[in-house]
């Protein structure tokens, strides 16, 4: 997925945008993100139905913008976990692997 954001940003291919927008989340911001639910007992990732006829595990994923630095994610999540140190009522965040 995050290849394809890339992939879109970098060279303006839309082969998998369908397929990005139907999962983006209806977020907004600069960073490219797609809504998933994440699987408790495996951790993949998995796209989220939307449908409110059960129990989410719901969460936006972040990518990476062409404009941001390679290590944007560190960042981020060292201010979110600055943000929770200093008292500020954040939700639960991850950082993975990419």
């Amino acid at each position: 997925m995050a290849e394809d954001c890339l992939q879109f940003q970098e060279n303006d291919q839309d082969q998998y945008i369908d397929d990005l927008l139907l999962i983006n989340g209806s977020s907004a911001g600069a960073m490219p993100k797609i809504l998933v639910s994440i699987d408790s007992k495996t951790s993949q990732l998995k796209m989220t139905d939307n449908s409110l006829s059960h129990h989410h595990n719901d969460w936006i994923v972040k990518f990476k913008s062409s404009l941001d630095p390679k290590d944007i994610g560190p960042i981020e999540y060292a201010y979110h976990q600055m943000a929770r140190q200093a008292g500020v009522i954040v939700p639960e965040a991850r950082l993975f692997k990419s």
